[in-house]
């Protein structure tokens, strides 16, 4: 058989196995999924990291039904909640690969797309609200804590925010990473409590009160060639000398 022709045979068995392929950055993976479920698909959905092209979870279904999710050692919900923060991997389904286990298959598929959208939307905001190091959030004085899932050093973070600090120096003064300290930051921001802005604010320098000037002894008065020490001797005192030299 001539080398163009299994060449020709491959890839057209791969289009036949490959029912379509993107990347979550055009659609993300709860759409991916309610497609598939509709057209109660039966096979592998391949979640790949879109540089390197290894793996990054996989996703059965059987007759358009979600019965398990791999991502690295997760699985069942657990994997599932970890695939809603893939936003930019490339996917690609595969037909008729069973899954080896089912570990979602008695949990309605319809509620699991349901989780899936609202996690992946709350993923979303959490990215969008999440600051650059080099700008500079600010505590907003006053804003209600009520509701806040955060922690003891997430909240002292709260203590450095006063717009002087940008996320890399608050990084620095907690002792911790940026990222996590972009995180924590997007937390507060999406709470209100918290306003970010471009440039940090100048410090404020207390304005020191003008001194006034001291004369210092024997300073010459202005118009005049004596000296202040010599204005201010009594003129009908008697003055004595010592080696020449006038002595009060």
């Amino acid at each position: 058989m001539p080398e163009n022709r299994i060449r020709y045979e491959i890839c057209l068995f791969v289009e036949f196995h490959i029912m379509f392929a993107g990347t979550l950055k055009q659609m993300d993976l709860s759409e991916v999924l309610k497609l598939l479920a509709a057209s109660h698909q039966t096979g592998v959905l391949k979640l790949m990291n879109p540089e390197t092209g290894q793996g990054s979870g996989m996703i059965y279904l059987q007759v358009g039904q979600v019965v398990d999710v791999q991502v690295g050692q997760a699985t069942g919900l657990d994997g599932l909640s970890a695939s809603c923060a893939f936003w930019e991997e490339a996917f690609a389904f595969e037909e008729h690969v069973m899954a080896p286990q089912q570990t979602l298959a008695a949990y309605p598929t319809a509620k699991l797309i349901e989780k899936m959208a609202a996690q992946i939307g709350e993923a979303k905001a959490l990215r969008v609200a999440t600051p650059l190091a080099e700008e500079v959030p600010v505590y907003l004085a006053g804003a209600s804590l009520a509701g806040l899932d955060a922690t003891a050093d997430d909240l002292s973070l709260l203590i450095l925010c006063n717009g002087q600090r940008k996320v890399s120096d608050l990084a620095r003064d907690s002792r911790r990473g940026v990222e996590e300290t972009a995180r924590a930051i997007a937390k507060f921001r999406m709470a209100g409590i918290v306003e970010v802005k471009a440039t940090a604010a100048p410090a404020v320098q207390a304005v020191q009160p003008a001194q006034p000037a001291i004369p210092s002894v024997g300073a010459t008065d202005p118009g005049s060639g004596t000296s202040r020490a010599e204005a201010s001797v009594d003129p009908n005192k008697p003055v004595r000398y010592w080696r020449g030299k006038p002595i009060q």
